[in-house]
C-alpha cells in the first residue's frame, strides 16, 4: 500500500490533495447547521494547514544555486563514439553516393572531403 512518501516528488501530490480537502470543506461552510459548520471549518483547516505544511517543506528543499559543493560533482559521462566503417560516401555539390575508394567524385569532379 502505498501512501504519500516522503520523497520530494509527492510533494506536489501532497499540496493538491490538501487543496483538494480544503475545496470538500468550503461548502460546508455555508450551511446554517453547527455540525456542518464546524466540520466544514475542521476540513477547510486541516486542508490548509496541510497545504501550508507542504509548501514550507517544498520551500526548504529547494536546490540552492551557489552551491559550490556541485563544482566537484562527477561530470556525466558521455556516451563512446564509435569507429564505424563507411561504405558509401556523399558529394555535397552534386549530391550523389559512391564507394569510399573515390577520392574526386566521378559525376562532377569536385574533391570528396570527410
Amino acid at each position: 500500500m502505498m501512501l504519500f512518501r516522503g520523497a520530494p516528488a509527492n510533494r506536489i501530490t501532497r499540496l493538491f490533495a490538501s487543496l483538494v480537502v480544503v475545496a470538500m470543506g468550503a461548502p460546508l461552510i455555508v450551511f446554517r447547521n453547527t455540525t456542518l459548520l464546524l466540520m466544514g471549518l475542521a476540513f477547510c483547516a486541516i486542508g490548509l494547514g496541510a497545504a501550508a505544511w507542504q509548501g514550507i517543506q517544498m520551500w526548504r528543499e529547494r536546490p540552492d544555486p551557489y552551491d559550490l559543493t556541485r563544482l566537484w560533482d562527477d561530470p556525466p559521462l558521455e556516451p563512446e563514439e564509435t569507429n564505424h566503417v563507411r561504405d558509401m560516401i556523399y558529394c555535397h555539390r552534386c549530391g550523389s553516393s559512391m564507394s569510399e575508394v573515390h577520392s574526386v567524385c566521378p559525376q562532377c569532379g569536385s574533391p570528396l572531403g570527410s
